[in-house]
Formats: structure tokens, C-alpha cells, sequence
């Protein structure tokens, strides 16, 4: 494994310029990483949701902080929720982490969706 083991002296990867990750390392571990992750059930308010295709791409936002994730869904997911959801609903959403390995961007992969 890349992390350090108290019965290996190698130097923990990336803690010295001789130890440098490279770029395409670093993500694709921390794609493994999330990939092992569950599904989990998640709580915000939608701001934009726009269709392109079969999916919706949203902005789940928390709407006591100001902080917000990019959540994918599958169209007949996001259109399913009665009543039909739109910008500024309140949602809870179970989904899965995904890394985009290729631009270092985090989302989430929505699989079923209530509104609140």
C-alpha cells in the first residue's frame, strides 16, 4: 500500500520532495478511496438543476452554511419525486462519491431522491 507502516522504513509517500506523488497517482487514489465508500443519505436544498441529456446535473446546497456539492442524477431519478422538484427545494438524497480523476473534481452520484 502507499501509506506508511510503522514496520517499514521507507518514508511516507509525498512527505519529501524525493517521495513527490505525480498528479495522475495522487488522483487515482483518491478515486479508489472514494470509490469504497457506501451510499449515504444526504440533506440540502436544491439551487440550479439543468437537464442535459438523460441526466440532471444539480447544486445541492447546505442551507445553513454557505457551502454546496454538485450532484449528477439520472432523469427519470430527479423527475420521479413527488411533487416535481424544482430550484429551492429541500431534498435528501442517496448517493455515492465519485472523483473525476481527469479535472480533480468531486460529485455526487444520486440513486434515488425524497423531497423534505
Amino acid at each position: 500500500m502507499w501509506w506508511y507502516s510503522p514496520m517499514n522504513d521507507k518514508p511516507i509517500r509525498g512527505q519529501s520532495p524525493e517521495s513527490a506523488w505525480q498528479v495522475r497517482d495522487i488522483s487515482r487514489q483518491l478515486g479508489d478511496y472514494l470509490a469504497a465508500l457506501s451510499r449515504v443519505w444526504i440533506e440540502g436544498q436544491i439551487v440550479s438543476s439543468k437537464v442535459y441529456g438523460r441526466l440532471v446535473y444539480i447544486t445541492l446546497r447546505d442551507p445553513d452554511v454557505e457551502m454546496s456539492i454538485n450532484v449528477v442524477a439520472p432523469v427519470d431519478v430527479f423527475g420521479g419525486v413527488q411533487p416535481p422538484l424544482s430550484d429551492g427545494a429541500r431534498v435528501v438524497i442517496l448517493a455515492n462519491v465519485e472523483w473525476r480523476s481527469k479535472n480533480g473534481s468531486l460529485m455526487l452520484r444520486a440513486h434515488a431522491m425524497k423531497s423534505v
